[in-house]
């Protein structure tokens, strides 16, 4: 995973997640990251932009 962010002015940052899982052999970890979708990662963007605004 890498995350990198970008700042858009004063008030505002463009944060971009990036995951890869070409690479990953751990057999706990594989149907965890096959379960990962568009919408949960949305979410926890959306979470981290909450904590980051401070409501």
């Amino acid at each position: 995973m890498s995350c990198e962010l970008e700042p858009l002015g004063v008030s505002r940052t463009l944060v971009t997640h990036t995951y890869d899982w070409t690479d990953l052999t751990d057999e706990w970890r594989v149907p965890r990251a096959r379960a990962t979708t568009a919408g949960k990662l949305k979410t926890s963007l959306d979470r981290f932009a909450l904590v980051a605004e401070g409501d």
